[in-house]
Parts: C-alpha cells; sequence; structure tokens
C-alpha cells in the first residue's frame, strides 16, 4: 500500500469516527460532495515534506497537514462550530501514539475564516509517518 494510503486511510478513520459520533457530514477529499445547509466537516491531506533518514534510504518520513474545516452556516453564534473543532482537536492527541501516524503537536484551532453565508473554523493537525524500507 502507498504510504499516503496508509496515512490518509488512519486520518480519515479517526476523522470518520467522531463525525459519525457527532451525526456531522464530512467532505472528503477527491469525492463528490452534494453541499448541506447545515454544519459539515471539510477534511483533506496537506503534503509538506518527504525526507530520506539516509543515503541507504532505510527509512523515508512524510510530513504534512490534515486540515479540517468546520463550516456552520452564519448567524448561529460561534459556540457549536468552537466545540466541534475542539472535540476534532481532542480526537488527534499527540499522545499516546494510537496508529502508525503520529501526531506531530497538538492541532491547532486557527481564526475563523468566512464565506458566503457560512463561517469556517479551521483545525488544522501536523502529522509524520516513518516508512521503513
Amino acid at each position: 500500500m502507498l504510504s499516503i494510503s496508509i496515512v490518509r486511510n488512519e486520518l480519515q478513520g479517526r476523522l470518520n469516527a467522531l463525525a459519525t459520533s457527532l451525526n456531522i457530514p464530512v467532505a472528503w477529499q477527491g469525492v463528490e460532495f452534494k453541499k448541506v445547509t447545515s454544519t459539515y466537516l471539510e477534511a483533506f491531506i496537506i503534503l509538506v515534506d518527504t525526507r530520506d533518514s539516509n543515503v541507504a534510504v532505510s527509512r523515508t518520513t512524510l510530513k504534512g497537514s490534515f486540515q479540517v474545516n468546520v463550516w456552520e452556516p452564519r448567524g448561529k453564534g460561534m459556540l457549536n462550530a468552537e466545540q466541534i473543532a475542539q472535540s476534532i482537536v481532542d480526537a488527534f492527541p499527540v499522545l499516546p501514539k494510537t496508529g502508525s501516524v503520529v501526531i506531530e503537536q497538538t492541532p491547532s484551532i486557527d481564526s475563523p475564516l468566512y464565506d458566503a453565508g457560512w463561517v469556517i473554523v479551521p483545525v488544522t493537525i501536523r502529522y509524520r509517518y516513518d516508512k521503513l524500507n
């Protein structure tokens, strides 16, 4: 299996479990999504860096960010979106390591963005995956 597929499966699996428990739909990267009129999540991977640990290429490290945006209809205030964002942070702890993908630091909730009729609260989750070759 491709390394990025392992990363995607693990991170999306964790987010999917949370979204299912909260009954919130998710717009997954590269998957068709019919925009809803209620709160939803948008998730995608941003590839940042691939490094080989030595000349023998015995270990490859993939680093990047798993970006999850909380979309909340405007006019409802920030509380719901911020609570969901905090739930996302809580679902991706730095420790203990819960799989082959390591969360590098506590995820960050960024300042809200605004789109026509929507407030978007971004949550950035930095990850690392070490593959032994």
